[in-house]
């Protein structure tokens, strides 16, 4: 790129999104686009399992904090380290995403750097943002006012894009939408003889919202089966007691749920993902990762998440709360030429749809956008 080498500065709630899902874009981002990127999040120290990467280009910034709670004044310490951080660095685009960041990040970015670009990346409503479905609420003109200083905005799913253009219909130009973070359809490969496994999988935070009682309440229902449940459950502080946790494990639901480092090699060791969440999602990695993987997925059926998957063909959409439905639609993949269809078609879908190469050329574009 030729000109004065740009600074990107990416705002998150925690370290997770950076390890897991952020390394890609911002590895492009210094070797293809020779940029500085400052990573900041809020400390979210409880979790403790990721890491800061080290690589060349990329400074890191511990905000303190915790990004799960609600916006208060325990986040004034935080936010003051953060207009001290893009003082310091000055970002010539600064880019917010996960709740905290996008609500409370634009204001103090525009008072400590006016000419920077300011986008936000908001990946789905989750619990913390749900007040802006209330077209009356006060959060939601709160939130407005807020995110004003909001120069692009990036969503991943119609509904969203439309949430937005409700509360900024004078920025339509400036909301754009991306089919997904990405994911590396090499490292998510599938695995040998995944029907043989016979393991259904959960993955994500352990938070009600996510439907961990739906995957639970389908492990009963399938007691006496053959099939075997694990879940790739990254606690929180906010989240399911480890004593919860253990009392599932001594009763035989599921044969593990802990955080796993290698995700691809825990999809390679599966049948099929479980995804009941209830969770206001974007467009969720782990069904990317999954379908890439070759597992098929069994996926609650809400508006947001149909466009995740084929329904009938890389897996099948499920409603309601009762476990035998879930039981119901598992049971129609259990042929072994008809998940061997499934399973190749959601590989398909996965790396025709979701590959992150070109979804973060698209992101890069609307990042340095003159």
């Amino acid at each position: 790129m030729a000109g004065k080498r740009k600074t990107v500065m990416f705002v998150g709630g925690s370290l997770m999104p950076f390890c897991r899902f952020r390394r890609a874009l911002i590895e492009r981002l210094v070797r293809d686009h020779g940029c500085r990127v400052i990573c900041a999040y809020w400390g979210d120290r409880a979790d403790g399992f990721f890491a800061p990467f080290d690589l060349e280009g990329v400074v890191w910034q511990d905000l303190g904090g915790d990004h799960a709670s609600p916006p208060g004044i325990a986040d004034l310490p935080p936010l003051a380290r953060l207009f001290r951080t893009i003082r310091r660095h000055r970002p010539d685009v600064i880019c917010c995403f996960n709740a905290k960041p996008i609500a409370l990040g634009p204001r103090i970015a525009r008072l400590a750097r006016p000419g920077a670009r300011i986008v936000a990346l908001m990946e789905g409503l989750g619990s913390a943002l749900s007040f802006l479905l209330d077209a009356s609420g006060p959060k939601r003109r709160v939130f407005r006012t807020l995110t004003r200083p909001v120069d692009r905005w990036v969503l991943l799913n119609d509904r969203d894009a439309g949430v937005i253009l409700d509360l900024h219909p004078q920025r339509r130009e400036s909301i754009s939408t991306l089919p997904g973070i990405g994911i590396d359809p090499d490292h998510f490969s599938p695995g040998p003889d995944l029907l043989a496994q016979r393991r259904l999988i959960f993955v994500g935070r352990l938070v009600p919202e996510k439907g961990i009682d739906m995957f639970l309440a389908l492990a009963r229902h399938l007691r006496g089966s053959d099939w075997r449940l694990a879940a790739a459950g990254l606690p929180t502080s906010h989240g399911i007691a480890p004593a919860e946790i253990e009392s599932w494990l001594r009763e035989g639901l599921l044969e593990s749920c802990a955080p796993v480092h290698d995700m691809a090699a825990f999809y390679r060791r599966a049948s099929v993902l479980v995804f009941p969440s209830r969770y206001e999602e974007g467009l969720p990695a782990v069904i990317m990762e999954a379908q890439a993987s070759g597992l098929p997925c069994l996926v609650r059926d809400t508006p947001v998440l149909r466009g995740t998957i084929r329904h009938g063909e890389t897996g099948f959409l499920v409603s309601g709360e009762d476990p035998s439905d879930w039981a119901a639609a598992l049971k129609r993949l259990e042929e072994p030429a008809t998940f061997a269809a499934f399973s190749a078609a959601a590989r398909r879908h996965a790396v025709e749809q979701f590959d992150q190469d070109r979804i973060n050329a698209r992101l890069i574009g609307l990042l340095l956008q003159a």
